[in-house]
């Protein structure tokens, strides 16, 4: 097999290349290697690639025990070469059907690392197992991903020719025809994308070093690239998983028990709650479960084996915590990436709703993208979600402000009150154009941003808002002294019993509170006739669900100065 790829599409190794020797001629000048190999391989097959190279291969001279496969999906090109032991494993995993071959898995593969990222290259390659060399193109963003085998079963062999392009092929001689002695044996156990470059998949935490090839005569041949046992990376990756390490040691400490932590590092907690011994047995036979599973050790709170769930689940927890009247803390942990998925959204409209005491920690790892990630990792953040999250970074000085607003409603009171309660919403993120937040839109009450480096930092705010109350039905229980003292008091609400407060009040004066479900212009007219029989209705509604009443409040209540009061909150 044979592929060319013009020196624009992949940064080669200089390591690579021998100064001045150089094959007889560029790899991509008018066709020359192309029609080198048809003329050594009678019925070969070339595919053209545009400017960007050219793929080629040949089912002559096949080694049966290392068949040569080439596979077209999608817009991604694969020239295969080699065997896959657990074919049937990988099937399974990648949800294919039972005709798919080497080919097609890999391919599967390099979907898995382009759409479904952040997803580490070096487990998706280690998880083929078997004897194996594969180029992969993907024609849409002219990206490649090759990758040979831990042991270098298949002779495969890549180099420069004298314009810069890249040659790889599985045969000495064609390589030679262009690259002279700017050539070597593809590092084993190793896998190249570009941009991303040349690493270790079988010790991704080990650099590369380089080890210069010398040929028969004594002369340098291109070079060669180890492992070396000696240098570590000290990757961002393992940054993240000490400090996860730090954190669940410190949350562990203070007696909180989180309903699903819901980062990439989980494998932390299985080691820090006596599962070290045992994770070598992962995807094994009766061994660990990839995720938290609940019958596999008391801190697995919810088995998962997807994203997005912890604020539903965490709902759950918090409701029969206090139906059974337990006293523990429920935190829900999610990233800004599962905060994509709707069923977070749709678990805090009901966290709002049912006004439960439950924790929400929202991890922002500034991995919100669209497209979620490429083949070198994940893109950069530009989905509308990570935008919001960029503006409460931005919005630092209102935490400053927030304090300083708190000391002058102390001591100046007034309007002074409201200047600062404006100032917290602000500090709180994510205001929008009207003024309102996301998260109190939805009646939760959010505090930050909160720098997550900081674990002292973490641990303290923790205490103090797992010892906050949740957030009172204030307004409840200031209208049940006032009906307590008139019983012209009534109220309604438009299925918002739990978002407003009300539910404490219709608890208190059943006949006197009324939910209409969702019909806000029915509510307020239904308010009106209330008031023409001397009631005193009480409005309650969120101001933004208002605005489906303007004709009702205007036509039904003003123009007849009715005695209406309207209790909006979440106001603008």
């Amino acid at each position: 097999m044979l592929a060319v790829f013009e020196k624009s599409i992949t940064n080669t190794p200089d390591a690579l290349n021998v100064p001045g020797d150089f094959g007889a001629d560029s790899a991509l000048n008018n066709g020359f290697l192309a029609a080198h190999f048809a003329s050594i391989h009678p019925g070969s097959v070339t595919i053209n690639l545009g400017s960007s190279g050219f793929m080629a291969y040949s089912l002559e001279k096949k080694n049966p025990l290392l068949p040569r496969i080439f596979v077209v999906v999608y817009e991604i090109f694969c020239l295969f070469q080699g065997h896959i032991e657990n074919v049937v494993v990988l099937k399974q995993q990648y949800g294919l059907n039972k005709t798919a071959n080497e080919g097609i898995i890999v391919i599967e593969a390099y979907r898995i690392l382009r759409d479904r990222g952040p997803y580490p290259h070096d487990q998706v390659v280690r998880d083929i197992q078997g004897k194996f060399a594969f180029v992969i193109y993907y024609s849409f963003s002219k990206a490649t991903f090759i990758a040979s085998d831990a042991d270098g079963s298949v002779h495969f062999f890549w180099g420069t020719d004298v314009e810069g392009h890249l040659v790889l092929a599985d045969d000495t001689e064609t390589v030679k025809k262009v690259c002279g002695k700017s050539f070597a044996p593809f590092p084993k156990g190793c896998f190249f994308t570009s941009p991303g470059g040349l690493r270790s998949y079988e010790h991704p935490l080990n650099e590369l070093k380089l080890v210069p090839r010398v040929d028969s005569s004594g002369h340098v041949c291109g070079a060669t690239f180890s492992v070396d046992v000696e240098a570590n990376k000290e990757s961002t990756d393992m940054e993240k998983s000490r400090k996860c390490c730090r954190l669940v040691c410190k949350l562990l400490s203070i007696e909180t028990s989180p309903a699903r932590h819901n980062a990439c590092y989980w494998r932390t907690l299985k080691i820090l709650t006596g599962r070290r011994s045992r994770m070598h047995t992962i995807r094994k036979t009766s061994g660990l479960a990839r995720f938290p599973k609940r019958d596999e050790n008391v801190y697995d709170s919810f088995g998962v084996g997807h994203s997005s769930t912890s604020i539903s689940a965490g709902l759950g927890m918090a409701v029969g915590r206090d139906l059974l009247k337990k006293n523990n803390n429920v935190i829900s942990v999610i990233g800004d990436g599962a905060m994509t998925a709707g069923l977070a959204y749709e678990a805090m409209n009901n966290a709002g709703f049912l006004d439960w005491n439950l924790i929400v920690v929202l991890n922002d790892n500034k991995q919100v993208s669209l497209p979620t990630a490429t083949l070198q990792g994940p893109a950069t953040p530009i989905g509308g979600l990570s935008r919001a999250l960029t503006k409460i970074q931005a919005r630092a000085e209102f935490r400053k402000l927030r304090e300083t607003a708190k000391g002058i409603t102390m001591q100046i009171g007034g309007q002074a009150h409201e200047i600062a309660a404006k100032v917290d919403e602000y500090a709180r993120g994510m205001v929008g154009a009207s003024g309102s937040t996301l998260f109190e839109e939805l009646g939760l009450y959010y505090i930050g941003p909160v720098d997550g480096h900081n674990i002292e930092d973490l641990v303290a705010m923790f205490k103090k808002v797992k010892a906050m109350p949740a957030p009172g039905p204030y307004f409840a229980e200031s209208l049940i002294k006032e009906a307590e003292a008139d019983d012209k008091i009534v109220a309604n609400h438009a299925a918002m019993g739990g978002g407003t407060g009300l539910n404490y009040f219709q608890e208190r004066f059943p006949d006197c509170c009324f939910d209409v479900g969702i019909a806000e212009q029915h509510a307020v007219t239904f308010a009106a006739g209330l008031a023409t029989e001397g009631l005193k209705p009480f409005r309650a509604i969120y101001s933004s669900f208002l605005q489906r009443g303007y004709d009702q409040v205007l036509h039904n209540v003003d123009l007849q100065k009715l005695p209406v009061r309207f209790a909006m909150d979440r106001a603008s």
